[in-house]
């Protein structure tokens, strides 16, 4: 039985190997028929349907070769001219009048094979789409790669027709969405019964094989983008300027119709985390002219000013208008990305000729807005940066959940905000704030991002000392990121010009907050305190306060939400003082800093931020002691350690038979009687 069975099995799998062998033999026979063709006249595109058939195979090798030499076709075809996509996406617009059935001109006939090839074309990226999310990895790397490769003679199609050099925008939309959307894998699928209608993708009308789809975590997973296929995007949009610049304008586009249409609460949450999987890697934006040098599509690489000349980047230096060359298609993102420029439109001046008064904004020809072509806003640094703008702030109008977020705080202050436009970087304070409200660790994280408003983009935010101060409770004290609330409490805190009364009362409460904190925390809390007080010595009298008096009270309120309230500069700190009796010696030990004279610098809090329990055990258990503790009395002969009671013997000052009387109380505890 063992034998047949196994005889059985390899025969199957030779039957699968001669036929996966010969099927890639048809493969390259029908791609030869595509791309042998010398003269225009000899095209066939019929090849196409079963090379197209081929790519839904259930070999992952078949499908493989056929996804290759279909694009090796496309590509031929789109260059000899066979396909000329428009600029709405679709085929080139057919003869108007008389439909195709009725018309037998050849330019009808020409519409309608161009009509079929378009067809043809979505078809095969619909299979492309799908591989995206197929179990075998080499099929997805190899259409995230083939996606993009469409795009540069697509674009270059498009731009012969039109006379310019564009990029083929409809089909960059396509592959966005195909991105953000669910889609699953047609390898091995077999045609529904029931065909759909022609609005749905192509694969729709197919029946998929489980096997042959993405799973993450055991279960089929359609909608999420798998780890390596987000990365492969990423990387190209980091690579290529051109393909970056032309993913944020769609995204842009995409974010924005989803606010003005009301429908960002109703956004699926793969599809925001498929966002943030392409948009977080991208923090290689231009600064300048130069930094654009990596171009995608061939024919955007010569810059519009022509052959050895520069764009200028948005600088304080800036043309006047009319002069030099290529002024026209930089006007307008030199006026508009200036905030400024609204007011300005505002103001009242005299005409000059009329001599009625009007505003600047009126004059003819002034501030006129300068639509640029594709090439001009590739090569342009304004624009690069105001789609990367637009395009973060529509994803935080979507619903974000707390690991997303978490991960958009933690990168906001070094990639985000030095890559937007200036005068539209506060534009984040109300979402940062609606987070610090809230509580608890995003609240955190967001306070650095106000932080970084307030101190780089000159951000008014009164509040801010008050909540971080609301931010220190003994929660806060026992969370994983307490070293991250200590290391940024440190530079909230590094300025001298800080008044004493709000000092005061941080001081006060973390040594509150230490006297029921762990160990590793007041480690934190010392060196913390101790920095305080020496960058304000205003505060010292809290130290020389004497708090052993019988007729001192303790001012500071510790309910009082603002720290300006506190009364915490006429209290003493008694609190440290106590921990110089702690049970560990190391905090002990620290705690007697306060008793010395200040003359020592402050402290590197990065040296205490790492402390936990097992850092702390391990150095006791690594401290040599002068004078070893005794562990045990050494005595004479055997001791029994739970003597029974004695029956008949009694115990003096007591009634009862109870046991032997010793005089310690403890020991008379632990004295039992028989069973």
């Amino acid at each position: 039985m063992v034998a047949s069975s196994l005889a059985r099995r390899v025969s199957k799998q030779a039957v699968n190997t001669n036929s996966a062998a010969s099927q890639i033999a048809n493969v390259v026979d029908y791609e030869s028929q595509l791309t042998s063709a010398t003269k225009k006249t000899e095209f066939n595109p019929n090849p196409l349907i079963p090379l197209t058939a081929l790519a839904r195979d259930d070999s992952p090798e078949v499908a493989h070769k056929a996804i290759w030499a279909l694009h090796r076709a496309w590509v031929k075809i789109l260059s000899d001219g066979h396909l000329v996509p428009s600029s709405a996406g679709g085929h080139a617009e057919a003869v108007k009048g008389k439909s195709s059935k009725e018309d037998k001109s050849p330019e009808a006939a020409a519409a309608v094979v161009q009509k079929w090839l378009m067809d043809r074309l979505r078809e095969y990226q619909d299979i492309l789409v799908g591989f995206l999310h197929d179990s075998e990895p080499s099929l997805r790397k190899s259409a995230t790669t083939l996606l993009f490769s469409l795009l540069p003679p697509l674009s270059l199609s498009l731009s012969n027709q039109v006379g310019k050099p564009v990029i083929s925008m409809p089909h960059v939309s396509q592959l966005l969405q195909a991105f953000l959307h669910e889609s699953y894998s047609a390898r091995g699928a077999t045609l529904l019964k029931k065909a759909s209608t022609s609005k749905d993708s192509s694969n729709s009308r197919y029946s998929i094989v489980e096997e042959n789809q993405y799973r993450y975590r055991g279960e089929v997973e359609a909608e999420l983008l798998p780890a390596d296929v987000a990365d492969e995007i990423a990387r190209k949009l980091a690579d290529y300027d051109d393909l970056r610049w032309a993913f944020f304008r769609e995204l842009s586009t995409y974010l924005q119709n989803l606010t003005e249409s009301g429908e960002t609460s109703t956004v699926q949450p793969a599809v925001t985390a498929n966002i943030l999987a392409i948009l977080l890697p991208l923090n290689n934006l231009p600064k300048e002219a130069d930094d654009i040098n990596n171009f995608y599509f061939q024919h955007l690489s010569t810059s519009p000013l022509g052959k050895g000349k520069k764009s200028k980047s948005n600088s304080s230096k800036r043309n006047p208008a009319g002069t030099g060359s290529g002024q026209d298609w930089m006007a307008y993102y030199e006026s508009s990305d200036d905030d400024g420029s609204d007011d300005d439109e505002n103001k009242i001046v005299i005409d000059s000729k009329t001599g009625k008064k009007r505003k600047r904004g009126k004059a003819a020809g002034q501030h006129k807005k300068v639509k640029k072509s594709i090439l001009g806003q590739v090569w342009s640094v304004e624009s690069h940066v105001r789609l990367f703008t637009d395009c973060w702030l529509g994803v935080l109008n979507l619903p974000l959940t707390v690991h997303e977020t978490r991960a958009i705080l933690l990168v906001l202050h070094s990639t985000i905000f030095p890559n937007m436009v200036k005068g539209r970087v506060v534009r984040m304070t109300d979402w940062l704030s609606t987070l610090c409200d809230r509580g608890g660790p995003l609240a955190l994280l967001s306070l650095n991002g106000l932080y970084v408003l307030m101190t780089s983009y000159n951000l008014e935010y009164p509040h801010f000392y008050r909540q971080l101060y609301n931010l220190m409770d003994r929660e806060v004290m026992h969370v994983k990121y307490r070293a991250r609330f200590f290391r940024l409490s440190e530079t909230f805190l590094a300025s001298t010009h800080l008044p004493a009364a709000m000092i005061a009362s941080f001081v006060k409460r973390l040594a509150r907050l230490a006297l029921s904190a762990p160990p590793a925390a007041i480690i934190m809390i010392i060196p913390f305190i101790y920095n305080l007080l020496k960058r304000h010595s205003s505060c010292m009298c809290m130290l020389q306060r004497d708090a052993d008096d019988a007729d001192s009270k303790d001012t500071y309120d510790e309910y009082e939400k603002d720290p300006m309230n506190t009364h915490a500069l006429d209290s003493s700190l008694w609190e440290l003082k106590s921990l110089q009796r702690h049970y560990l010696s190391h905090v002990a030990t620290m705690s007697k800093v306060f008793q010395e004279v200040f003359t020592k610098p402050e402290f590197q809090m990065e040296d205490f931020l790492d402390h936990g329990y097992a850092t702390l055990f391990e150095t006791e258990m690594k401290r040599k002691l002068r004078n070893p503790p005794a562990l045990a009395l050494e005595v004479e002969g055997k001791v029994d350690a739970f003597p029974l009671a004695k029956a008949g013997a009694e115990v003096e000052g007591h009634d009862e038979d109870i046991g032997v009387a010793t005089g310690d109380v403890v020991q008379e505890l632990w004295v039992f009687g028989e069973a």
